[in-house]
């Protein structure tokens, strides 16, 4: 197991298990995180990136530091921002998927994509060590339910969100009021 999140990050920039997805973008989008990892208490787990730009020629970095920037901007990164604050994601805020590839056109993934990335989010969650993982996505829910044990994953509460999506055709209002209250609780904790 890798000692650090560098480590880690640099086996999954060489990853090249899935021959559909790593045909999309030149390198795995490995996590999301912007302050110091070891201040890190909430750890959000989604499907996979969505990213879909060509990024041939660019340099690793330069594609780090792009994607940093689109997440703070797309659909989740706005939508967790508007609920937890930029304070929460700024400093206590760690985001993943489960595959850390783009799917064709967001696709579903396949089983066994799903499988060769679910190794990297172990270790991610040893690493990093939350006290809270939120899920935002049924897929990344199901890859921890097997072991989850009364909403925990091993000492590690586990909430499950909607993905923002969800209320863009759905108007349920019971399920946005619930998960406004379950976020209005998360930002109370973290603050």
């Amino acid at each position: 197991m890798p000692k650090n999140l560098k480590q880690l990050e640099n086996e999954i920039f060489k990853c090249r298990k899935c021959s559909r997805l790593c045909q999309i973008n030149p390198f795995p989008m490995p996590h999301i995180y912007y302050g110091d990892p070891k201040e890190v208490e909430l750890f959000c787990i989604g499907r996979n990136p969505g990213i879909e730009d060509s990024y041939d020629g660019i340099p690793l970095d330069s594609f780090m530091k792009l994607y940093h920037e689109r997440w703070w901007e797309c659909l989740v990164g706005k939508y967790l921002r508007s609920k937890l604050g930029d304070n929460i994601i700024l400093h206590k805020f760690f985001f993943t998927n489960i595959c850390k590839c783009s799917s064709p056109k967001n696709a579903n993934l396949f089983p066994d994509e799903k499988e060769n990335c679910y190794p990297y989010l172990i270790e991610q969650i040893e690493l990093i060590k939350p006290l809270m993982i939120v899920t935002i996505s049924d897929d990344a829910y199901k890859m921890l339910h097997p072991k989850i044990k009364l909403g925990y994953f091993g000492k590690i509460a586990v909430v499950p969100l909607y993905h923002p999506s969800y209320f863009a055709y759905s108007k349920d209002k019971k399920a946005i009021e619930k998960q406004d209250d379950i976020l209005k609780s998360i930002k109370e904790i973290f603050k």
